[in-house]
């Protein structure tokens, strides 16, 4: 320990030093760790048992884990195989059924329950429930309303309920009638799933459902009968408690294999998640009151701020949580095992992520970068099935028996509308093929199958499709007026001027068009930035048709320079989109795959040079501006038509900092740099990460002011436009490959490699006046590009607040574009007038013309290989720094699935219900001391 924490006046609050031997730690204070970050190293004394139990006895001392946890491997046999299978029908939510072969029941998004024979492909419909919509359900820290399918063990009975809402039935899938209504209570159920489960106790098919926010009960199934009657236990703020009152949200519930217990992942104000694990044997058949304050009642921990997340049963006295810590900021990857029968935790081990489902044998994990097997006796992992990754399961899996070993994974792919199904045999047992219900917490006989739904997919292909499309008319346009103007004016000057206007306009709106996006629904802006488009385009068309051709031959004339800022404006306008997306990437898809979400925004941005390259040299070639701005202004208009029908499940402003019941304040609409500087430079590196992006396009201005000018001088416009075509699609594979293998686990470091070896293109591709040379470079940037930028979203996707990313990607943008302006400006006047005269009859043909050739091509080329040096050499400088390895250590801490910031428990008498969790931490901590 450090000596801050030593003796009966020390503090309590403190980080764990984990040591890389399982969960070994050492401690220190904050202003020691905070130290570290200096480099300097914490000096670290013997403790007496006294000290270390006053800090450790308990999580909710702890601030943070510093380090790497050791992870033990002992590599067993594992089947990897995998197979697909059709789906009949979109599918809502999945449950298993007993019986021969792999039988499931299928809610689709119109409400119908069917059964599927995914070894046979048959689909029977059995059901419709009616369960109410709730269409003004306003969700709570991102917790949308989402259906949730449950199913008895012999499928004859099926449970609909709205997951975060109020509503809910049971209907008996022989005759199809609706045997309950179901009803979770008013008071705050957007925090926690529906509480439901379905088990079978004495020969009768009985339904565990919450009637309250802080109530439980059991019905018969069949006839709605309750099993669990008890007088109201309603309290009063201000008035005595009364007898078996219980302040406790109720969540998710588990059942043990057996159905013998049940674990209950609720919380309590304010907030904090408090797991709970009761028998159910007691509660049905001695004591009404169990599941309030019996004997078997168990507390398993107090955790701030974290619930909703993975549980399951290891077997049937044993129960599994994720995550180490007291507190949602200071959470280590792994798991804790309890004894269900005295509350105690008998076990724990760092590294398994995602959720989590057992066979009675070894635990199962769905990392992000597949699913993992865990041994829970020695906390090694077994086996891996890499890729196959259940990003959003309804609940934490738990077995009613355990197989006889072994485990199956399903997904869903959506595209296909098929689920997947992976077989994982460990040793020489392995049990038949048999689902798994995620969120029921059933296992069937042999083996368990995990449900892989995936998120808003959907919704994110509609916006990248529509996104391409407004890309490929403003690129074009952009394209187009710089060839146009080149070949009316023959000025290199007029064409760096032109991308000088475009990236001084970027940087200047960057952060504006981000605060925009903030206070702002997504789509509204996404349908502000193309209308403001499409007008300045048809203005411009105007202009064009008005004016002499004569006009648009001088360099100096004004109507060309009017329609030149008219055209740019408009492309300008779409940058609204670069920002909005990222942040719509961050709402749509699960963290684990956000970086190939981005590799797919890449692929988009190919394929729009692609066809931009190909459509705007034709064009002009063809009939200059005309044609150009006519397809702009029609594209438009059917890209607005088609975002309009499409509905984007987004948070409105403001409800990503709204606690449950708080009367939303309104937005602020101020563009708030000094708050987002605040952000940005909390986050340790990531204003070395910007400036470093930015001194990149400082170099990079070079690429936009001169290459067309380069490419020119080579081909002809008409082949220089079909180049650009084929290079484009070195983008869209490499966002396929970013889409296809993901960025690692460290993406800052992935980012540094690769403008590496872009600088080193740069060096090479200019060393001969050959256009295959050039092209042979141009692609291997092109390809690399599509890594550099997903890394960089990534990053900011995950350490930068979802409230404050469309203002921060605009700071990056601002900040990152502010300085090819000043290359963009510069470097034209510097090319025409020292060096293409340098290398055509100056000093420099003299010295190096005999080997780099001489002309005003070799000019540019001079400068390329310049700025690749200079370029290469503060790469290689970076990946050597500080503020690298401080971001790669903050980006690589940080958890997975960060949720709402909140306080720990207090007594109800103490607090009025009506109230709202206090988010001051500040507060916490200080009230927890």
């Amino acid at each position: 320990m450090c000596r801050h924490l030593l003796g009966d006046d020390g503090r309590d609050d403190h980080v764990r030093l984990l040591t890389g031997r399982g969960l070994e730690y050492d401690m220190c204070c904050q202003d020691c760790d905070k130290a570290t970050g200096d480099g300097s190293p914490v000096q670290l004394l013997v403790a007496c048992e006294g000290c270390v139990a006053r800090c450790a006895d308990t999580y909710w001392n702890l601030i943070r884990w510093r380090g790497s946890a050791g992870i033990g491997l002992r590599p067993e046999p594992l089947d990897t195989s995998v197979r697909d299978t059709p789906l009949p029908v979109d599918v809502v939510d999945f449950a298993p059924v007993e019986g021969p072969g792999s039988v499931w029941l299928l809610l689709d998004h119109d409400g119908r329950i069917g059964r599927f024979d995914a070894d046979t492909g048959g689909w029977t419909v059995l059901a419709e429930t009616t369960v109410p919509a709730e269409p003004d359900h306003e969700p709570w820290a991102g917790h949308e309303l989402r259906r949730s399918l449950h199913a008895s063990a012999d499928g004859r009975f099926a449970a609909v309920v709205n997951d975060f809402g109020h509503h809910g039935q049971v209907l008996d899938l022989r005759t199809g009638a609706v045997t309950m209504v179901l009803h979770g209570g008013d008071h705050r159920p957007d925090t926690v799933p529906f509480s439901l489960a379905m088990l079978e106790h004495q020969g009768r098919t009985l339904v565990m459902h919450r009637t309250e926010w802080n109530r439980l009960d059991v019905s018969d199934a069949a006839t709605g009968r309750l099993l669990t009657g008890r007088e109201p236990a309603s309290h009063t703020a201000g008035r005595p408690r009364p007898e078996h009152y219980l302040d406790y949200f109720h969540g998710t519930l588990h059942l043990s294999p057996s159905g013998r217990y049940v674990l209950d992942d609720g919380w309590v104000w304010s907030p904090v998640g408090v797991p709970h694990v009761w028998s159910v044997d007691r509660w049905l058949e001695d004591n009404v009151w169990e599941s309030e304050d019996g004997p078997s009642l168990h507390w398993l921990d107090q955790r701030a701020y974290y619930w909703n997340n993975p549980m399951c049963w290891l077997d049937d006295r044993r129960p599994v949580i994720a995550g180490i810590g007291g507190d949602e900021e200071a959470m280590l990857d792994g798991v804790r095992i309890f004894d269900a029968d005295t509350g105690r935790e008998t076990a724990a081990f760092a590294g398994p992520t995602g959720a989590l489902f057992a066979d009675g044998r070894r635990l199962y994990a769905a990392a992000a970068t597949g699913l993992e097997v865990w041994d829970p006796d020695t906390g090694e992992r077994t086996g891996q099935l890499p890729g196959f990754v259940p990003p959003a399961i309804t609940g934490a899996p738990g077995s009613s028996r355990p197989p006889p070993g072994g485990c199956c994974g399903a997904g869903v792919s959506r595209p296909a509308r098929s689920r997947r199904e992976a077989t994982g045999r460990t040793g020489d047992r392995c049990g038949r093929r048999r689902p798994l219900r995620a969120g029921s917490a059933w296992w069937r006989s042999g083996a368990a199958i995990v449900i892989q739904m995936g998120g808003n997919r959907k919704v994110f292909y509609h916006l990248l499709a529509n996104t391409l499309l407004v890309s490929v008319i403003n690129f074009t346009v952009w394209f187009a007026i710089t060839f146009y103007v080149y070949l009316q004016t023959r000025s290199v000057f007029a064409t760096s001027i032109i991308a000088g206007i475009f990236l001084v306009m970027t940087a200047l709106t960057g952060i504006w068009f981000g605060s925009l996006v903030d206070h702002h629904r997504k789509k509204t802006v996404m349908q502000a930035s193309a209308l403001i488009s499409l007008t300045l385009y048809a203005a411009a068309f105007v202009i064009y048709q008005l004016t002499p051709e004569r006009e648009f031959t001088d360099p100096s004339s004004v109507p060309l320079w009017t329609f030149v800022v008219l055209l740019m404006l408009g492309v300008i306008a779409g940058n609204i989109r670069t920002i909005a997306l990222p942040t719509l990437v961050t709402v749509l898809i699960p963290e684990a795959e956000r970086d190939r979400a981005n590799g797919l925004v890449g692929s988009a941005t190919g394929v729009s040079f692609l066809v931009t390259s190909v459509i705007s040299g034709v064009l002009v070639g063809a009939s200059g501006m005309f044609w150009v701005l006519l397809l702009a202004v029609g594209v438009l208009g059917a890209a607005m038509l088609h975002l309009g029908l499409l509905p984007v499940p987004e948070r409105p402003p403001g409800a990503a900092q709204a606690e449950p019941g708080e009367q939303a304040a309104a937005p602020d609409r101020r563009i708030d740099l000094r708050g987002t500087l605040r952000v940005v430079g909390s986050v340790p590196g990531l204003p070395a990460l910007i400036l470093f992006s930015a001194f990149n396009n400082f170099l990079g201005g070079v690429y936009m002011a001169l290459m067309d000018a380069y490419g020119l001088s080579l081909v002809s416009v008409q082949a220089w436009g079909l180049l650009w075509g084929v290079l484009s699609t070195g983008f869209i594979f490499g966002g396929l490959l970013v889409a296809r293998t993901g960025l690692g686990r460290n993406p800052l470091r992935l980012l540094l490699g690769v403008n590496a070896v872009l600088w080193s293109v740069t060096i090479l591709f200019p060393l001969r006046s050959s256009v295959v040379l050039l092209a042979v470079g141009m692609y291997a940037y092109m390809l690399l590009v599509p890594y550099a930028e997903a890394a960089e979203q990534t990053i900011l996707q995950k350490v930068v607040p979802y409230e404050r990313q469309g203002r921060v990607f605009g700071f990056a943008q601002s900040v990152e574009q502010a300085a090819s302006p000043l290359t963009a400006f510069l470097i034209g006047p510097i090319a025409q007038f020292v060096f293409i005269p340098l290398m055509t009859d100056g000093a420099g043909a003299d010295a190096i013309g005999g080997w780099f050739g001489v002309g005003p091509d070799r000019g540019l080329a001079l400068v390329f290989v310049l700025t690749g040096m200079i370029g290469l050499a503060v790469t290689v400088l970076a990946l050597r720094s500080t503020p690298y390895r401080r971001l790669s250590g903050y980006y690589l801490e940080q958890p997975q699935s960060p949720v709402p910031a909140g306080e720990p428990a207090v007594d109800a008498d103490a607090v009025d219900l009506d109230e709202e969790p206090d988010r001051d931490r500040t507060h916490r901590r200080a009230s927890s001391s």
